[in-house]
């Protein structure tokens, strides 16, 4: 192999450093001529087609679909507007001795096993607290709708900022009014520490992504979307709890018990999703600033 010239004892040259269309090919450098054992750690494998499509095409087309489920089901939402017990009678066939049951019923806190007939158990403490449903529901479909769309966006620029501040402010005011929900769910101990947990995570990871850039300012930036990356994953649980809710009905029959399993099914999968992509992205750009810093 040969050395550097301006550093003999340097093999290969800033050539090899330098990514892909930086000045130099990666057939050029030594690390492609040498043998597999003495090739560069962080040079970065042979890039295939559909890794570069997915790359260049595939993230936005999946933004735009979670823009567009995000969109649909703020407008299926908007029949909450007539009540619950409107939903109640028009999507779970409840007549209004059912309704007044399931309302008396859920006019509780959280015990340690489900509560409820089966037929209101999913809607009953909505029925006994509509005022905590109208408070905790619009502002998450705000935040829902503004999360996907302020993620498209050019980041830095004014309306980013802007609707990451309302973003923000919908999520830390509904995560609250979702607690308050989960101690008076008829699903029992299952479905409130699920319900618990996720409002937690989500006004948590908020209040993490706004903290860094705020407190570190540019140096933060990086941080703040990693926390907020994560934090859009656990508001997109609106959609999954209840696609995932829909499935658990193939697995038993009973509400109480799909209840009680989406509220964990819901949320966790999303999470995972979110640091699974995290992790790729900090290591393609690991490799990128080792190439730099070393050139």
């Amino acid at each position: 192999m040969l050395g550097d010239a301006t550093n003999p004892g340097r093999v290969g040259g800033d050539a090899d450093l330098l990514p892909r269309g930086a000045g130099a090919s990666w057939s050029d450098s030594s690390a492609a001529t040498a043998p597999a054992s003495e090739a560069s750690p962080w040079a970065r494998p042979e890039v295939t087609r559909a890794k570069r499509l997915w790359r260049e095409h595939g993230l936005r087309v999946l933004q735009w679909a979670l823009c567009a489920t995000a969109f649909v089901l703020a407008a299926r939402s908007m029949k909450y507007g007539n009540g619950v017990p409107f939903v109640a009678a028009r999507d779970w066939g409840m007549s209004k001795e059912d309704i007044a049951e399931a309302r008396a019923c859920g006019n509780g806190f959280v015990t340690l096993a489900p509560r409820c007939e089966e037929v209101g158990a999913p809607v009953a403490s909505w029925l006994a607290n509509p005022a905590l449903v109208h408070l905790h529901g619009p502002p998450a479909l705000i935040s829902l709708v503004l999360g996907v769309h302020n993620l498209m966006l050019k980041r830095g620029t004014p309306r980013h900022i802007i609707l990451g501040r309302i973003y923000a402010v919908c999520v830390l005011f509904s995560a609250p009014m979702a607690i308050l929900l989960a101690l008076r769910t008829t699903s029992g101990l299952v479905g409130f520490s699920g319900f618990t947990t996720l409002a937690v995570l989500w006004a948590s990871t908020a209040w993490l992504g706004v903290r860094a850039v705020r407190v570190h300012g540019k140096e933060g930036v990086a941080e703040h979307r990693r926390w907020m990356v994560r934090n859009y994953a656990l508001t997109f649980s609106a959609v999954t709890i209840r696609f995932f809710g829909w499935l658990c009905t193939f697995v038993s029959d009973s509400l109480l018990v799909t209840y009680s399993i989406h509220a964990w099914l819901g949320w966790v999968p999303c999470l995972l999703i979110a640091e699974a992509y995290l992790r790729d992205a900090q290591r393609i750009e690991r490799v990128i600033t080792c190439a730099a810093s070393c050139s």
